[in-house]
């Protein structure tokens, strides 16, 4: 995979992170708990997502 694709993905999930969020803020006040549950993973799984395809595009070196 290319770098830049790797990054144009990471910034996707970075912009899928807040919206996911919200969703979880609304299953926490509005007593939603499928809201609530499927905006966790999303979160979840959007930090680990940008996380790892930012590890990737580093070498190593600093």
């Amino acid at each position: 995979m290319h770098q830049q694709y790797r990054i144009v993905l990471a910034l996707i999930g970075v912009f899928i992170s807040p919206d996911a969020l919200v969703w979880t803020i609304h299953g926490l006040i509005f007593d939603d708990s499928l809201a609530f549950r499927c905006g966790v993973v999303i979160v979840t799984a959007m930090i680990a997502g940008v996380v790892a395809l930012l590890n990737l595009t580093s070498n190593g070196s600093r």
